[in-house]
């Protein structure tokens, strides 16, 4: 038996299927959550439950069995143990205000409809959501003139992360990746300066995420003195960071990708 659509087993991935269906994204259901705790102006008007684990999930979720929908072959069966997984794109190692550490990620979610169609859905901040303070204020009713509570909008609103950076939850995270090109970066929640690990072997910017204090790879520390100062020029070429480029002596005229020296 042949398929025409199959699930990818890429070599050394763990994506793990999903037949029962599962909450791929937690932190939507408590985001809801918090319009929910208050009256506010036309909530079931602009919110439903819509996108609950995946975006769109009645078309991967069949909702007499509350299963995921299963890939069919090509004589329209179903193919057994498949169902809906993620794939990750890119992971972040965040840093708080005060000190504590926590990962997020972007993710690819993926299924089938009922025709055993692909569908895919790309999950933005998995392992973290945003609490909204709400505002309200103090009023006079004028027909009771008595006073009453009433909404006043947003008053603020928090990031909230759940995933706790640890060697093993990385690891679990690494491993559901969607290839070895993956993004990995580490954040600096108080200022928001998000910085890229480098290096050209996918396994050592991982372990370097893995292994290293935050700071180390916050400064890049990693990468020889010699190479940041070509990177530091290079995005000086670029106009990505500020600076005189007739600090530099041009190689414009024998080198058309406008690198310095």
């Amino acid at each position: 038996m042949t398929t025409t659509t199959t699930q990818p087993q890429v070599r050394g991935l763990k994506h793990k299927i999903h037949q029962e269906f599962f909450d791929f994204i937690p932190g939507f259901e408590k985001q809801q959550a918090e319009f929910k705790k208050e009256i506010l102006p036309d909530y079931e008007g602009r919110f439903n439950k819509k996108g609950k684990g995946m975006k769109g999930d009645e078309k991967v979720v069949n909702e007499k069995t509350s299963k995921f929908f299963p890939a069919k072959d090509d004589e329209n069966r179903s193919v057994p143990n498949t169902g809906a997984w993620k794939t990750i794109r890119a992971i972040e190692r965040v840093k708080l205000a005060d000190g504590s550490e926590f990962l997020f990620t972007k993710s690819d979610l993926h299924g089938w409809d009922a025709l055993g169609e692909p569908v895919v859905f790309f999950a933005s901040y998995i392992g973290k959501w945003t609490k909204t303070i709400w505002r309200f204020k103090t009023v006079v009713n004028p027909k009771t003139m008595q006073p009453e509570k009433v909404f006043d909008g947003v008053g603020s609103q928090e990031q909230v992360y759940e995933i706790p950076f640890t060697k093993e939850n990385l690891s679990e995270l690494w491993n559901q990746r969607e290839s070895d090109l993956i993004q990995l970066t580490v954040k600096d929640e108080p200022t928001g300066n998000v910085v890229d690990i480098k290096d050209v072997i996918p396994q050592k910017r991982f372990e370097l995420l893995r292994d290293c204090e935050f700071d180390y790879l916050f400064k890049a520390n990693y990468i020889p003195d010699a190479i940041k100062e070509e990177m530091r020029k290079e995005a000086l070429a670029q106009g990505l960071i500020g600076g005189n480029v007739s600090d530099y002596t041009s190689r414009q005229a024998s080198n058309p990708k406008n690198v310095y020296e």
